[in-house]
């Protein structure tokens, strides 16, 4: 069993709390993917990608080992390709219809 999530916080306090209370919810103490969801600006990215942004609270849950994976999310295929060229992402998840 793969266990994947996501958090809607942009900045490191919200993410925090979101990655807390799924790992309480899920009873477990790490998450297999853990995505930063629906990034699909570029203040967005630039938000989550920055100092205090969401993606410092995965790398940080990462090194503790409470996330194995660190994705993201996004509805506009020039984030989708800008997150995979920055090497900062293992998973991109991204909508085809």
């Amino acid at each position: 069993m793969i266990i994947a999530t996501k958090t809607t916080g942009k900045d490191k306090s919200k993410a925090l709390e979101h990655l807390e209370m799924s790992l309480e919810c899920l009873q477990t103490d790490y998450i297999d993917i853990w995505q930063l969801h629906n990034i699909s600006t570029a203040e967005k990215y630039a938000q989550v990608t920055g100092p205090g942004g969401s993606l410092e609270v995965a790398q940080e849950a990462l090194q503790a080992g409470k996330i194995r994976h660190i994705g993201l999310s996004s509805h506009n295929l020039d984030i989708a390709i800008e997150a995979v060229k920055s090497g900062l992402f293992e998973v991109i998840q991204f909508p085809f219809n």
